[in-house]
């Protein structure tokens, strides 16, 4: 009777927890609870008859700086986005020297399943106003708003807003950076070529996030079980996660075979 009442006390507790922090997310600048009429933007924005679109009003500032940026559906088809505590992974991105689109907003994970289970929506005609982040110190630059972890990818409108190095660089070792990565990177990380800190999470094996990732639908399934083996060859360690990742390629491609037969 002990142990199960320390168990509901440890549920309770998480619950707590999970609540705190999902009324944290929805007073810190996410996603609006709902989305509006397309008539309710303002003025200077405007959607574009047919498109889904991204819009950052750059003259404008909210709350601690930040830029609001418009979600506009103005298709036909209702929209459903992945979300964190209502979190679209909304992500500021920064143009670097070399004229690549970098991401400038490292992005924590939460631990907690609740997180995940409110999924915001755009219906035909509607929008969805988020507060674009910016830092409190950073230098001004030429920046833009784009969507991560989606099924669709979208970016905004570019303009002059502020980026932070520090930020860039926890974004670039984060779980994020690794689930988005290029297969060049992800594999380099998987084989421990290159070793990251992540600062942002609970998830501090990013060599794990890696090899999950090969097991993903991201990349050619052949190059991937590849790399899975050369991992299983110098870290024995990560059998069960090379298996795992092992076994949705194989259901990849037996899915494959079974469409081709269908044809």
């Amino acid at each position: 009777m002990r142990m199960s009442g320390s168990y509901n006390s440890f549920s309770a507790t998480r619950a707590s927890v999970c609540l705190l922090l999902l009324i944290f997310a929805r007073t810190s600048g996410f996603a609006s609870d709902s989305d509006l009429p397309n008539e309710q933007l303002p003025k200077e924005v405007r959607p574009e008859l047919g498109k889904l679109a991204l819009v950052a009003d750059y003259g404008v500032r909210g709350t601690k700086g930040s830029i609001p940026v418009y979600l506009i559906n103005a298709g036909t088809n209702e929209i459903y986005l992945e979300a964190q505590d209502r979190d679209i992974y909304l992500k500021l991105e920064v143009l670097d020297a070399s004229d690549h689109w970098v991401r400038a907003q490292p992005h924590a994970f939460s631990w907690c399943g609740n997180s995940y289970f409110d999924l915001p929506r755009v219906r035909p005609g509607h929008f969805l106003k988020v507060n674009g982040y910016q830092p409190t110190n950073g230098q001004t630059q030429i920046i833009r708003f784009s969507l991560h972890g989606q099924e669709i990818a979208l970016a905004s409108n570019i303009g002059a807003g502020l980026a932070n190095a520090r930020d860039i660089d926890l974004a670039s070792r984060d779980v994020m950076a690794v689930s988005e990565g290029s297969f060049g990177f992800v594999s380099m990380v998987a084989v421990g070529q290159q070793y990251l800190t992540n600062e942002m999470d609970h998830n501090k094996d990013l060599q794990e996030v890696a090899i999950r990732t090969l097991g993903s639908e991201r990349f050619e399934v052949s190059a991937s079980r590849k790399v899975l083996k050369e991992v299983l060859r110098k870290f024995p360690k990560y059998k069960r996660q090379v298996e795992s990742a092992m076994k949705s390629l194989d259901s990849r491609g037996k899915s494959k075979e079974r469409t081709t037969l269908r044809r």
